[in-house]
């Protein structure tokens, strides 16, 4: 699903 991989790259971004 497209919702998950946005959560994925949100939570990417935040580990940046």
């Amino acid at each position: 699903m497209v919702l998950e991989i946005f959560q994925a790259i949100n939570s990417f971004h935040l580990y940046t």
